[in-house]
């Protein structure tokens, strides 16, 4: 995506492995670790790694001397970055050269910045002193948006712009409107965007921090959650532009993380929603009713979705667990990860398309029973695109039916996916449900963007040096001919060359950033 490329980037952290900046034009920019335990970087999410911050004692830092054009005095700036969060009502930093403990702030983006209008939202803050605002006992100019960000929801796009004159702050790639806000001393204006005329802070040498700042009592507001490919920019993005970013990460994916409790959980904290019975009875927000609730502190390191065959309210009762309001363009697949403790136990896997839910002909379930505190012997399942389905209605309150005969899904986006069951006789559970999609070009196949390694010292390649990426694939295949790069050492991936197996194979920009792409099958 051009994106990448785009001079107007300054740094991007696909966390690859290390911490460092890939594809910015401004350096090696290696985050270190400052907290009192190590950020970890883990496998996942829409970039395939993502770092992940327990909100307690973990941020990432470069010094103030290191920081080259993070540095935005008198300048502008986008932020934005990809996350999953993990704790409400708490506020927690992102990105950014924040230092209020020293009055040296600059700019930052938060999450939950309660006291001036900006609970559980998304929110750029800007200086143009470095301190307190006048007349306040704290800074007060920060944009805010207006949806509320849940915890244990998608990985989502958030961001903000200041172009000199307001900053704005962005959900997915969406401005929404704030146009009057009132805060404690009675003072209205408008909170999106936010006006700011002065300019960022010319003075000021705040380190740039990752999921922390520095505040009086040392470093503070820690970001609870999961954070992928951030990005600063030095000037305001465009409509455009900021609608490149939002599809940059063309997958959607919902994963149950571990929560901070212990205790039977509803589906609607994990921005999941649940109906039973043929009427469709909303479950979401009532674990009691034992359709689909969320359970947590499994083996697996994560929690997971269940539901109980002797706890239905009523005999064979169908239930229905599902997520709406996604868009995704070219789906190839829908996959869970099933532990079932009896294997008479099934499930239909679904997706929503055109507005209407269409249900897998096929049932999934599992060959070997496993109880949820051990899921050695669970099975990933697989509803490809290509597979027969069945129409269902899902009409909550209403209707929940499946019905019709078996036939091909038809064309369209995704806008939602579930699990249907309706034979369960000892106890389903379902982990790391996800929509696997694919950038789709006339005339080539289905991939995804990643990074390959150069096989000579193990390094990531750029964006500068390489024609297509390949992620998970091991240096020695790269070695032993799979992939050969060509006279100019770009490699040149042809299908041929290439055995399916447990690999990612995805693709990337060519050379010259000319968006032209020659694809492989993406598989996994």
């Amino acid at each position: 995506m051009a994106i990448l490329t785009n001079s107007k980037l300054i740094a991007a952290w696909p966390f690859v492995d290390n911490f460092q900046n890939q594809y910015g034009y401004g350096g090696t920019l290696e985050l270190q670790q400052a907290g009192s335990s190590n950020v970890p970087i883990l496998k996942g999410g829409p970039f395939g790694y993502f770092a992940r911050f327990n909100g307690v004692d973990q941020f990432l830092s470069i010094a103030n001397a290191n920081i080259g054009a993070l540095n935005r005095g008198g300048s502008n700036v986008s932020v934005f970055t990809w996350i999953a969060r993990e704790e409400f009502d708490s506020p927690g930093f992102l990105l950014g050269r924040w230092d209020e403990g020293n009055a040296d702030r600059q700019y930052g983006q938060f999450i939950d910045l309660p006291r001036y209008g900006g609970a559980n939202q998304i929110c750029g803050h800007v200086s143009a002193t470095g301190d307190a605002t006048t007349g306040y006992p704290y800074a007060i100019e920060y944009s805010a948006n207006v949806t509320v960000i849940a915890e244990y929801g998608d990985w989502l796009l958030v961001g903000m712009t200041y172009d000199g004159t307001e900053v704005i702050s962005w959900y997915e790639n969406v401005f929404e409107p704030r146009p009057t806000y009132t805060d404690e001393l009675d003072a209205t204006y408008s909170k999106n965007p936010f006006l700011h005329p002065a300019g960022l802070n010319p003075s000021s040498n705040s380190d740039f921090t990752m999921g922390a700042t520095n505040l009086s009592g040392g470093p503070g507001s820690f970001y609870a959650g999961r954070l992928a490919m951030p990005m600063v920019f030095d000037d305001a993005l465009t409509q455009s532009e900021i609608d490149e970013l939002k599809d940059l990460a063309p997958r959607d994916a919902t994963y149950f993380i571990t929560p901070l409790t212990d205790s039977v959980q509803n589906v609607a904290d994990f921005g999941l929603n649940s109906v039973y019975g043929s009427s469709a009875v909303d479950s979401s927000s009532n674990a009691a009713l034992k359709n689909w609730c969320v359970y947590s502190s499994t083996s697996n390191g994560w929690s997971y979705a269940y539901i109980h065959g002797g706890d239905f309210d009523y005999s064979a009762t169908p239930s229905f667990l599902y997520k709406e309001g996604l868009n995704i363009a070219n789906f190839e697949s829908f996959k869970t990860t099933l532990n079932c403790s009896d294997v008479a136990d099934s499930v239909k896997l679904c997706v929503k398309i055109g507005g209407a839910w269409f249900a897998s002909f096929a049932d999934y379930s599992v060959s070997t029973v496993g109880p949820g505190t051990d899921w050695t012997n669970a099975e990933e399942k697989e509803f490809l695109a290509s597979e027969q389905v069945l129409p269902l209605t899902v009409t909550p309150g209403v209707e929940l039916t499946l019905s019709g005969t078996p036939q091909a899904l038809p064309a369209g986006n995704v806008e939602g996916y579930g699990i249907y069951a309706d034979s369960v006789v000892g106890i389903v559970r379902a982990d790391s449900l996800r929509v696997s999609t694919s950038l789709s070009i006339a005339g080539s196949a289905p991939a995804i963007s990643g990074v390959m390694y150069n096989a000579s010292d193990n390094t990531p390649y750029t964006l500068a040096n390489v024609k297509y990426s390949i992620s998970d694939l091991s240096l020695n295949q790269i070695e032993n001919g799979q992939i050969s790069p060509d006279a100019s050492g770009n490699y040149q991936i042809a299908s041929n060359e290439l055995t399916q197996g447990n690999y990612y194979f995805v693709a990337m920009l060519t050379a010259d950033n000319s968006e032209s792409f020659t694809f492989i099958s993406a598989a996994e």
